[in-house]
Parts: structure tokens; sequence; C-alpha cells
């Protein structure tokens, strides 16, 4: 009896040989509709990137107090007070040593106080100020290191340690506090009593001196930029307890092209930044522009009336003036899109008067918008263009009706941009 041949089996060999052609033409067809899909109805999106445009001109000079040399330092000085810190008229501010006394000791207990100082502050600032100082300091050591100014560096880092320590463990922070008070205590028991230096006048207490405390702000009038250097060219050799500085007001001679200075002639208050001080910023007043002496640079007088705390210890510094600035949101041109609207106002009656004057024929105006990606939908924005940069554009997003405090546009930094789309409407469905 003859055996059935089993029914398919050429079928089903037919069928496996052709199914890796079946997929591969199933992924040819599903590419080949994306890429129609994407010339019929392209989507392109970019970033919303928050920037600040300066327009600033550089330069180089000198800051100058009304300043005078503490008597009192022929032996070793420990201040009692830190760099920067208000004095009252007889307050003291120091402590001078013989010179028969131990120097490393008094160098030791100088650096225990500065650390118990450091801590101190350190341990008294809150989370957000402690980040913004963090962050300050961080940038004045970087700064530093590029200037090679690794004196200043290595203080900055100590300052960026003790913020670091206070903010790890504050309590160990205060039991180091008190261990270090503790010791310094002791080695004040060692050494011969010293002799109170006083402040002869009310100011600002400042421990470091350069040898130039005597250039007057008087003296730098009507300078070149020559002149200015020669100011500065050989420090004296003072020997005193500190410094005190009086008045509040500061000045900062800078050297500048002659294109800068004409640009400030005019100008009643000017932004400088102290880049050379983690880029600590001040409002000034023009006070003079010197002389021109043929080299294509002029010195500029500008003064301060705030921050001598930050700049107490600062002496040859490098600025930046800003003349300018926008502030927004960076919108690719092709992202842009105008409408034409007609303006919603109508005349109103003058005093006496029935009826309105005849009114003109209202003109359109173009106003810009973008369309936003939010999830799933277009939405669509009005902006305000800032000002052009490069390809693109510094703009602000505009709120309409009776905006609520405390509302902000929908465009801002991270918003997603729709930069090339067909057929948006506000509230179309885009992904």
């Amino acid at each position: 009896m003859k055996k059935a041949k089993p029914r398919g089996r050429k079928t089903d060999g037919v069928l496996l040989r052709l199914m890796p052609w079946l997929f591969l033409a199933a992924f040819a067809l599903y590419f080949a509709l994306n890429i129609y899909r994407s010339l019929e109805n392209p989507f392109l999106t970019a970033r919303a990137v928050a920037v600040t445009l300066l327009d600033t001109e550089t330069g180089r000079g000198y800051i100058v107090r009304e300043e005078s040399v503490l008597p009192g330092g022929r032996g070793l000085v420990m201040p009692e007070l830190r760099d920067g810190e208000k004095a009252a008229k007889g307050q003291t501010v120091a402590t001078a040593y013989s010179v028969g006394a131990d120097s490393g000791e008094v160098t030791e207990m100088r650096e225990l106080k500065a650390r118990i100082e450091r801590l101190r502050a350190a341990a008294s600032v809150t989370p957000e100020q402690r980040a913004g100082e963090s962050q300050t300091a961080v940038f004045a050591i970087a700064g530093a290191l590029a200037r090679r100014e690794l004196d200043v560096a290595e203080q900055r880092a100590v300052e960026a340690e003790s913020l670091i320590m206070s903010a790890s463990d504050p309590e160990s922070a205060r039991a180091e506090i008190a261990s270090l008070e503790g010791e310094l205590a002791a080695r004040m028991a060692r050494i011969p009593s010293g002799t109170a230096v006083t402040a002869g006048e009310s100011g600002v207490f400042a421990f470091s001196e350069d040898g130039f405390e005597g250039v007057s702000p008087a003296a730098l009038t009507e300078l070149t930029p020559a002149d200015l250097d020669a100011l500065f060219a050989f420090p004296g050799n003072p020997v005193g307890a500190g410094k005190l500085v009086t008045g509040i007001k500061w000045y900062l001679a800078l050297v500048t092209d002659g294109a800068t200075a004409a640009r400030l002639m005019g100008k009643s208050g000017v932004t400088v930044r102290l880049t050379s001080l983690a880029n600590a910023e001040f409002r000034m007043k023009l006070e003079d522009v010197g002389r021109d002496d043929g080299s294509g640079e002029r010195v500029v007088l500008l003064s301060c009336s705030s921050g001598m705390d930050v700049i107490i210890a600062a002496r040859a510094v490098t600025a930046e003036i800003v003349f300018d600035g926008a502030s927004g949101i960076r919108v690719p041109k092709e992202a842009i899109r105008l409408e034409l609207a007609l303006p919603l106002t109508s005349p109103t009656p003058e005093p006496g008067e029935d009826t309105p004057p005849p009114t003109p024929t209202p003109q359109p105006v173009q106003t810009p918008f973008v369309y936003l990606a939010e999830g799933r939908l277009a939405r669509r924005v009005r902006i305000t263009i800032i000002t052009e940069f490069g390809d693109a554009y510094i703009a602000e997003g505009v709120l309409l009706g009776d905006p609520q405090p405390g509302e902000s546009s929908r465009l801002r930094d991270g918003s997603e941009i729709i930069v090339k789309a067909n057929n948006l409407f506000d509230g179309k469905v885009v992904r």
C-alpha cells in the first residue's frame, strides 16, 4: 500500500525562502514612506537658549583710595579685624608685638585667627549664598591661575575649602571653631603682651600694604598713560600695622584706547566689571579723561561709592567697560513667522466734539511669532525681537491679555522651537 505524501511541504519551503525578502521589502517601504513624509511635511526643531550680549571694551589700570598706613608695625602684628571690616575711631584694629617675640608663634597665631574668621563667615551663610560664593571662588581661582597669581589662587582655595567644610557638616565646623579658639587663647598666653593699634578716625581696615598708599586721587587728573605708570613704578616701603581707608569713594584710573575714551565722554555713568576680581561689577561715574599723548591711548578716571570691601586690597587690575547689553532667548531666523494685524485703537472725540474725526485707514502691522512644540502639540507664541545675532534673533515672549503676577511667557530657556513644519496652527498635533 502506497503512503500518502504530506501536503504543503513544498509550499512551506517557498514561503521560508521568500520571508527574508518580504521583511527587507517592508523595511524599505517603511523608510521610503518616512523620507517621503519628511520631504512633504518637514519637522525640525531647535532648543531655545537664554543668552546675554554685551558691548564691552577692556583696559588695565590701578585702584586708588584715600588711605593711610597705621603706625606700629616695626615688630610683629596680628590684625584684630578682617580686610574690608569697618573700624570706629579709637577701635583696636591690630596688636603689635615687640621684635623679641617669637615670630613663628605670632605668625601661627595670625593664621589661626584668619582660619577662625573664615570658618565663622562660612558657617553663617545660607545654602543659596554658599552656592553663589563657591562658584565665585572657583572662578576667582581659575582667573588667578590664568594670570599666574599663585598667592591669590592659594588664598581663594582656602576660602573655598572653608565654605565646603562648613556645608558638609555644620556641627563639625562649630567644633573646629571652638578648638581653634582654645588653641589661639593658649598661644596668646605664652607670648608677651602686645601694644594695641587703634584707628585714629573711622574708616575701613585692611591688613595688607603695597607701598602705594601715598598716591592720592587728586594726583590722577589729566594724566597720560606714561604718567600713570610712573606713579606706580616704584612702591614705597611702609612699615605699618595695616592701613585705614577713609571715605566711601574709590577711584579707578584705567588705560583704554582713544575710541573707548571718546565713547565715555558725555556719559554720566557706566558699568565696569573688574575681571581680575572674579568679575566684580560696579556702576561708576566718569570723573576725568586724561591728555592725549599721541600714543592712541588715554587715561579715564572713574569713581564709585560702593563695594569698598570688595576692592580693599586690590591695586593693579584689568577691567571691562560695559556700554550696552541685551538679554533674551536665541531664536533661529527660520523659525520666525509674521502675521498682519490691524491696530485695535479707535479715535477718541476731543472735548466738546459730538463725533470723532474721520478715521484714517488703519495700516496692518507685522507681528512676529513662533511655534513651540509642547508635548504632542504646537503652541503659537508672539515675540518681541530685541536684536539680531548672526543667523538668529534675540527675542522675548509677549504676554497677551491681562498677565497675572508671576506669569511668564511660554518662550523660555529650554523651550523647543519649531523651525520647519507645514500647515502649522495653534494646537495642531505634530507628533
